[in-house]
């Protein structure tokens, strides 16, 4: 595979070779080359894997499970570590912390080399289950967009915002806030009438004083029905947005992006998945808007106003204003919202790669 002028100057593989590889290696002594030898301190090791034999129950399973052989160590000695080699064409296996006992501090160089390998090479395996996932997420994405839920959503927060629009935007404020709804109560204000006993004595009237105190009714039920920003819609178009962008990445050449660049462009789309995904589930509870118990709270919340009020019918709510004849609110009904498909799974659940599949030398020079 032709590597390009930015792989080389990066000292690491190709990115569609990179994406290939594995560095988890399941038998360090089946690596090409493996000696049990103590290798040279005066060869800069270059780490090509690391391993990690450590059995269910650690060292109680010692006798079942021997450690394995350490370079350094001379010993079976360790469960975990790294498989190095140098410039003499040997391979060796060393404990993860005995690697620096032998190499001495400037092996932390190229223990960063290999991470930022690793790292990159995961990124890539994101960026290429997006690149793949894509045209189903998009047909899904096409479908909810143009369906019957979400336009009959829309339709029914319109009809709220004419029949009342300063209600409207007042309820739309605590849905895209997420703030709990208020009530104003009048309560005794003993701490007062104390206080007027003390100042008249025997001329107390002894007649109850209020106070306003505002009380907690708990957030909106059916939020999505009201909500005006970042809402459904907006979420899915910020999802195509993210992707389109990190499918112009894999189709271009990635060499050119730093790692950093392609883990911000990864992260977007992720992010904006599940913000798609938690929109989608706001939407399917719009209904709840109508239950008895969020009408009960709204038109609790709408007592203390002046304008308007919010008053519960058999089936839904109707606005009262004071020189205007009450405007019917009637539930929405809405279509099953289908939810959106995953891009693929985790690295972790991803078929191990043979242990030849590993290049040596890859974790060389400054991964960018």
């Amino acid at each position: 595979m032709q590597v390009s002028t930015a792989t080389r100057n990066a000292g690491r593989p190709d990115d569609r070779q990179l994406a290939t590889l594995d560095f988890r290696i399941q038998d360090p002594a089946a690596v090409p080359g493996y000696s049990r030898d103590r290798p040279d301190i005066r060869l800069e090791p270059t780490i090509i894997g690391h391993y990690d034999l450590r059995p269910t129950g650690g060292r109680k399973r010692l006798q079942e499970e021997p450690y394995f052989w350490c370079c350094h160590c001379q010993k079976d000695n360790h469960w975990s570590g790294f498989v190095v080699t140098n410039q003499g064409g040997r391979s060796y296996s060393v404990g993860k912390d005995c690697a620096t006992s032998h190499y001495g501090v400037e092996f932390s160089r190229t223990r960063r080399n290999f991470a930022d390998l690793t790292s990159r090479q995961g990124v890539l395996e994101r960026l290429e289950r997006i690149h793949a996932g894509a045209p189903l997420l998009n047909a899904e994405m096409s479908r909810i967009l143009q369906g019957q839920a979400l336009a009959a959503i829309d339709m029914k927060r319109k009809e709220i915002e004419k029949a009342n629009p300063n209600a409207a935007y007042l309820l739309s404020t605590a849905a895209n806030s997420g703030v709990d709804l208020y009530e104003d109560v009048q309560v005794r204000d003993a701490a007062a009438e104390r206080k007027r006993a003390d100042r008249l004595g025997d001329r107390d009237p002894k007649t109850p004083i209020w106070r306003s105190e505002r009380s907690r009714l708990g957030p909106l039920e059916g939020a999505a029905l009201v909500r005006t920003q970042f809402d459904c819609r907006d979420r899915l178009i910020a999802l195509r947005s993210a992707t389109q962008k990190a499918n112009a990445a894999w189709r271009d050449d990635t060499n050119r992006l730093t790692t950093g660049e392609l883990t911000k462009l990864v992260k977007k789309v992720e992010e904006a998945h599940a913000q798609a995904k938690a929109g989608l589930a706001e939407y399917s509870q719009a209904t709840a808007f109508f239950s008895p118990r969020n009408l009960d709270r709204i038109s609790r919340w709408a007592a203390g106003r002046r304008d308007f009020s919010i008053v519960v019918t058999d089936r839904g709510f109707a606005f009262r204003s004071p020189d205007e004849e009450d405007v019917r609110i009637m539930p929405v009904e809405i279509d099953p919202i289908p939810e959106l498909s995953d891009f693929g799974p985790d690295v972790a659940s991803m078929p191990v790669a043979p242990t030849s599949s590993v290049i040596p030398h890859c974790a060389t020079g400054n991964v960018r």
